[in-house]
């Protein structure tokens, strides 16, 4: 057999075992009775009967683990690759145990397994001082994950180019040199449009992501179109230390998507700032499902050439108060219109 497929079923003596690849098994039986599970673990270079300890996460040959009901979403630690490999499920009752083996052994061949995957986009202008940090913040990120891109747009930025040239990246950083100025949300629109994953994360250039990001937002994702977050506010400069810092829960540029309903809304308008403001309230009105995380899960950093601080773009600015007029003038007469296209603008892959 060949093809793709997000979640594999097996079912057996009564017992219903779907192992999804965003890392979790589901388990329905006949019984009302508690159980746990042992499974082989499916990386290509291990192999060997081991429990899942429900209380601590991770693989174990020697803790008991939690008994749990039927019905249960299981989180496992397993890698999901390309390769053949076998499946054998022990499923243990409390008067019982359950082989799921020898006839009932999956081996899946010639297969592309598709885990749960996620693409960073990055709009960079004037942030040649950041850049790598932000960039080193999400690698850290990925350790283990599949299907992980992160998309870096520079915008018509000489001295962004220059830093991008004078280091080496992994292949999963893709770097896209716009020879025009075109504005950030251009830039996203245009990497949107180039992700390969369905779950897309917004990030600015000059801040840094949370080490436990990836945690909250894979157990989130699935239940919304758009995942919202708090962030830690991080004066430039100085002492990096979480107990110093402001904590916000105002949702800023930084969020969540996935990729269709990005494109079902046509992105963001051009605007040159505030475009973020007019997507979180279009997507409100529209009726997509968002959910907001009361938790900071990056570093928002304040800097001189940002664009709230930057002469041309700051709130103080006319054309940030044209901006804030066009909305006042939606919000009255209820124009929530999607742009009438998708604008993006062309680009010379880099790296």
């Amino acid at each position: 057999m060949e093809g793709q497929f997000s979640e594999l079923k097996i079912s057996h003596k009564g017992i219903d075992l779907v192992l999804k690849t965003d890392n979790t098994i589901y388990v329905e039986n006949n019984s009302s009775q508690k159980f746990h599970i042992s499974v082989l673990n499916p990386h290509i270079d291990y192999s060997g009967y081991v429990n899942y300890n429900f209380e601590s996460g991770i693989w174990v040959s020697t803790n008991p683990p939690t008994w749990v009901d039927s019905g249960t979403n299981i989180s496992v630690e397993v890698i999901l690759t390309s390769h053949n490999f076998r499946f054998k499920f022990l499923v243990h009752f409390l008067d019982r145990t359950i082989s799921i083996e020898e006839e009932d052994t999956y081996i899946i061949e010639n297969f592309e397994i598709v885990p749960i995957g996620v693409t960073f986009v990055i709009s960079s202008y004037k942030s040649q001082n950041y850049i790598n940090e932000t960039l080193n913040s999400i690698m850290n990120l990925k350790k283990e994950y599949h299907n992980f891109e992160i998309l870096v747009g520079i915008d018509g930025c000489g001295d962004v180019l220059k830093k991008i040239t004078e280091n080496e990246y992994p292949d999963y950083i893709k770097f896209y040199f716009f020879p025009e100025n075109n504005g950030q949300r251009i830039v996203i629109n245009s990497l949107v449009q180039k992700s390969k994953n369905e779950n897309i994360v917004i990030f600015d250039s000059d801040d840094l992501i949370h080490k436990d990001f990836l945690k909250y937002y894979f157990k989130e994702i699935n239940d919304c179109d758009v995942l919202n977050w708090g962030h830690y506010v991080y004066i430039d400069g100085s002492e990096f230390n979480e107990s110093n810092m402001d904590k916000s829960f105002k949702y800023l540029g930084c969020f969540g998507i996935r990729k269709s309903k990005f494109l079902e809304l046509n992105g963001f308008f051009p605007w040159r700032c505030h475009g973020d403001s007019e997507f979180q309230e279009r997507i409100v009105i529209k009726e997509l499902k968002i959910k907001n995380l009361e938790i900071p899960l990056f570093y928002y950093r304040i800097r001189n050439e940002s664009l709230s601080r930057d002469s041309l773009t700051k709130p103080q600015s006319i054309l940030r108060k044209t901006y804030v007029s066009l909305m006042d003038e939606k919000r009255v007469y209820n124009l929530w219109n999607n742009p009438s296209r998708l604008y993006t603008s062309n680009c010379l892959k880099i790296k």
